[in-house]
């Protein structure tokens, strides 16, 4: 069987130039392309029929816990870390200070994480059984900055609902303040109308 090489040499030899090669390429192409994508799709389905891989979420998730060594210390510390912080903000919920010094504890923990995981790829024997870091941040995602987002997010939610309430206590003492200056601008007037009357 002749390879595309020795094809071309052969037609170059009976005289073919190389612009009749190429609208001879161009005419069966995209024949051969469409062949190609469909052998791709073919050999797709049959792997992923066949895979023996994780499909779902839970099924993700059971593998990436199974996968994990729990009882490593460093592990266990970044899990008391994120505890710490949401019970830190549970506790300063209606201190805006310290809402914006958490937050902005969260958002450069989030921003550094990439470098936090560059680091600890290049160091990971120093402190652990395997090593977690690989080059996606797969680990760091899940294990660091998800959770860090996760908080970030309820955050955000808790100021705003703390904003709608505030708001609704403002605007309902403004209109009780209305009120009453409506009423007592109604007696003053009738007290001025009855002293006039006098005079």
């Amino acid at each position: 069987m002749a390879t595309v090489e020795e094809k071309v040499n052969q037609a170059i030899a009976k005289g073919l130039g190389e612009e009749a090669l190429a609208e001879k390429f161009e005419q069966h192409g995209e024949a051969f392309t469409g062949f190609l994508g469909d052998v791709q799709a073919n050999l797709l389905s049959q792997l992923n029929a066949h895979s023996v891989g994780p499909e779902g979420f839970v099924e993700n998730f059971q593998a990436f816990r199974s996968a994990v060594d729990w009882s490593e210390p460093w592990i266990q510390g970044i899990l008391v870390f994120h505890l710490l912080l949401w019970i830190f903000f549970i506790v300063t919920r209606r201190s805006f200070g310290a809402q914006v010094g958490l937050f902005a504890v969260i958002l450069t923990g989030t921003r550094l994480s990439e470098f936090i995981n560059t680091c600890l790829r290049d160091r990971w024997q120093d402190f652990s059984r395997q090593n977690y870091f690989d080059e996606h941040g797969i680990f760091m995602g899940v294990m660091w900055a998800g959770p860090l987002l996760i908080l970030g997010f309820t955050m955000l939610v808790s100021l705003l609902c703390q904003t709608a309430s505030l708001l609704v206590t403002v605007k309902t003492k403004q209109f009780k303040r209305e009120l009453a200056a409506k009423k007592d601008g109604g007696k003053s007037k009738t007290k001025r109308g009855a002293k006039d009357k006098k005079a």
